[in-house]
């Protein structure tokens, strides 16, 4: 998965399942909800945009503001696993 967002807060999400690709648009934040050089963890609910993914399916991203720019990740390390919201 891989979002990229530069706008007020709000990105576009990518989501692959069952090699059908699915793109989500959803406000996560206001911008001014987060202070520069700050992250935070978002928890989106899948199924409101695409019905055929199932039920409670969701996604966690990190958003991250970084010289007034936000940019869209997704919350684990693709190595590791491990959270990325924690540093």
């Amino acid at each position: 998965m891989s979002q990229k967002t530069e706008g007020a807060g709000e990105t576009t999400t990518t989501t692959t399942t069952n090699n059908d690709e699915v793109i989500i648009e959803h406000k996560l934040c206001n911008s001014d909800d987060m202070q520069d050089e700050s992250m935070k963890e978002f928890e989106i609910n899948l199924s409101q945009y695409a019905p055929n993914i199932g039920e409670n399916k969701t996604v966690k991203v990190l958003l991250i503001k970084q010289r007034n720019r936000f940019y869209c990740l997704a919350s684990r390390c693709t190595h590791y696993s491990v959270p990325l919201v924690n540093g």
